[in-house]
């Protein structure tokens, strides 16, 4: 009995932090599909289809990610990485247990989100503003976002 409850909880162990994921919808030479997943997710989240400014797929965020961090030196790329391991699975460390970050539905991933920006615990808020942070960098370096921007300035 505890050899086939080792086995199920090894087997949900890698699909929750190996498997499961997509592959790679853009050209990306730094970033890993699982990353590249994550950063489009939480992107979709920040500035999502439908508004008067571009979506965050339309700006082009995760490319511009993916070449920032060639540029960028190896402990900041490991601190990076080891963040977007903490994001996505977030839900199952801080719980309850509702899948990775990817796997929420938008309304989910909003929520979610927001509970870091205003949690209690300093490292997740920090954690959260990284994430946030790197995410913004990518979307207003954007030229169709800087586009949209000054014809709005201008209406």
């Amino acid at each position: 009995m505890w050899v086939g409850i080792t086995i199920i909880l090894v087997v949900w162990i890698l699909w929750q932090f190996v498997f499961g994921y997509p592959e790679s919808r853009v050209e990306c030479e730094n970033l890993t599909a699982r990353e590249q997943h994550l950063l489009a997710k939480s992107a979709e989240a920040f500035f999502p289809e439908g508004g008067s400014l571009p979506s965050a797929a339309e700006a082009g965020v995760v490319q511009y990610l993916d070449r920032m961090f060639a540029q960028l030196p190896k402990q900041q790329k490991i601190l990076i990485r080891l963040l977007f391991i903490l994001i996505e699975h977030g839900p199952l460390i801080f719980g309850p247990l509702k899948g990775r970050t990817t796997r929420l539905s938008q309304e989910s991933r909003i929520d979610y989100f927001r509970s870091w920006e205003e949690s209690s615990i300093y490292f997740r808020r920090l954690a959260f503003l990284s994430l946030r942070s790197l995410v913004t960098i990518g979307y207003f370096s954007s030229q169709s976002v800087e586009t949209a921007l000054l014809s709005e300035k201008k209406s």
